[in-house]
């Protein structure tokens, strides 16, 4: 109740204010205001009956328009009393919204009511002191999203959370959370990646204007993602999150020549493009391509021809099978020298189909190159089956014997055939019988005790040959050779 009593000839109309008491948060407007500064505003709690005290402080514009952040401190003007000040609660525009231990954020007008004091009821005086600044991350705005870089099979793309971010975005509840941006690209040798993590969200599109939501930490859309080289992916990271993108599929460990994996004859081998790099040019093969490296070699006694069979899969990633494939036979040596076979390819665009190989000879090593054009990669399998020559004597311990020649002067004709026959890699001092156009075979004959002098003649049209002597087809020693195709040796030494 108030009484109030004015003297005679001062009547007139007045105004009576009541304000709330300064140890209740309140928003009537009559809490003292704090200045930014150090032992600059110096208040007490004397007439508050819990010991503390609320105070106000308006956020300036001194420091930009947002990321600001306040530091709060009460300490004792050194006359002892009240012996230790505290700061007890911070809240922000009201008594509502409490940020205790986390002002920042703020914008310009923001006002924080600040409670302050004593509340073991020791009181006295003391300051409370204002540090306005500004703490400010790079990427919490969409726009100024951190890239990246790109996401490969070997390589992966990673993201956290930042404590000090003020973005002031909504998690996949809908809820407020104060989140980073990053964005990424994918390689074209990634055909399917994944998200792990928590706490992130995740769209895709050109820019911030225009992003369509792909899914949230979990999400079964974030696994097996279908790579496209021409999106960009952005990630939005929240709380104490983080976010790794990791390609399905790594470099297949048969990606070097070197690392050729090696075939056995009628045994399927499962394998895959995906993420393989690209090195040989054959069919519509270039170094933008993506190929992996296979061997075969012949343990047979005679020459071999070898069919290779492509045909579709999806073993190995459990995931796409490729577009297309074509294969290159190639040197054993890796330097990119094509093999010499009769028929020996490139096997072009071949996938659940075959080609051969011919006249690969004992123990010789080929490697074979399985390649994807860019965009067409990704699994399948391999079988190489091998077929023995019937041309027995296609290698000189096949060579057909045409017995003891006697030293009669008379010519004695032997049947040859060398139809189907195979190029010879032989050529230790006579003639080159490597060029693929040679169908060379082998013969041997013995002479008996009387013979001095030899002449041999063959009737096939265009023919060379040579003469060894020797024990076996390890110890040969050159005798003459006919590498004229002139189809004779005569006067050789016996």
């Amino acid at each position: 109740y108030i009484s109030m009593a004015l003297e005679n000839t001062h009547e007139g109309d007045f105004t009576i204010t009541v304000d709330e008491a300064e140890d209740v948060c309140h928003v009537s407007g009559s809490l003292e205001e704090m200045a930014e500064g150090n032992n600059v505003n110096l208040v007490d709690n004397f007439c508050s009956n819990s010991g503390t005290v609320w105070t106000t402080y308006t956020v300036t514009n001194a420091d930009g328009p947002d990321h600001i952040t306040v530091d709060i401190s009460v300490v004792d003007d050194l006359d002892g009393t009240p012996g230790s000040p505290q700061l007890y609660s911070v809240y922000k525009n009201g008594c509502s919204e409490d940020i205790t231990g986390d002002v920042r954020c703020l914008e310009p007008g923001d006002v924080l009511y600040i409670e302050s004091g004593d509340a073991t009821l020791d009181y006295g005086d003391y300051f409370i002191n204002i540090d306005q600044g500004v703490l400010d991350v790079a990427n919490d705005d969409c726009i100024d999203a951190e890239d990246r870089g790109t996401l490969t099979c070997s390589a992966t793309v990673t993201g956290a959370a930042d404590a000090n971010a003020c973005g002031g975005e909504q998690d996949c509840t809908g809820a407020d959370v104060d989140g980073v941006w990053y964005h990424f690209v994918a390689s074209s040798a990634v055909n399917t990646f994944d998200f792990t993590g928590s706490e992130f969200r995740v769209w895709t599109g050109p820019d911030c204007a225009t992003l369509t939501e792909l899914g949230c930490a979990g999400d079964a859309a974030l696994t097996d993602v279908l790579a496209d080289p021409t999106t960009i992916y952005w990630v939005m990271v929240y709380g104490s999150g983080s976010f790794t993108a990791t390609s399905d599929a790594g470099v297949p460990a048969n990606d070097l020549c070197a690392d050729a994996v090696a075939l056995v004859s009628g045994t399927a081998v499962e394998g895959s493009t995906f993420c393989a790099n690209g090195e040989l040019v054959y069919c519509t093969l270039d170094a933008t391509s993506h190929e992996v490296y296979y061997s075969y070699t012949n343990n047979n006694a005679n020459t071999i021809d070898l069919n290779v069979a492509i045909a579709s899969s999806t073993a190995t990633n459990n995931t796409t099978s490729a577009v297309q494939i074509s294969v290159a036979a190639y040197v054993s040596d890796c330097s990119g020298a094509p093999f010499n076979g009769i028929a020996s390819g490139p096997g072009c665009n071949i996938l659940d189909n075959s080609f051969d190989i011919g006249c690969i000879d004992p123990g010789e090593t080929i490697i074979l190159a399985v390649g994807s054009i860019e965009g067409e990669e990704g699994d399948f399998s391999i079988t190489a089956t091998e077929t023995v020559t019937s041309v027995v004597n296609d290698v000189c311990a096949g060579a057909g014997d045409f017995g003891e020649i006697a030293s009669s002067c008379q010519q004695v004709d032997n049947q040859g055939e060398n139809t189907g026959a195979c190029s010879d890699n032989f050529n230790d001092g006579g003639c080159d019988f490597n060029d693929n156009a040679m169908s060379s075979v082998w013969y041997m004959f013995s002479t008996d005790a009387n013979a001095e002098i030899a002449d041999i003649v063959t009737d096939l049209a265009d023919a060379s040959f040579a003469l060894y002597t020797g024990p076996d087809c390890d110890n040969l020693a050159f005798v003459g050779g006919s590498c004229s195709t002139s189809g004779s040796l005569t006067g050789l030494t016996v």
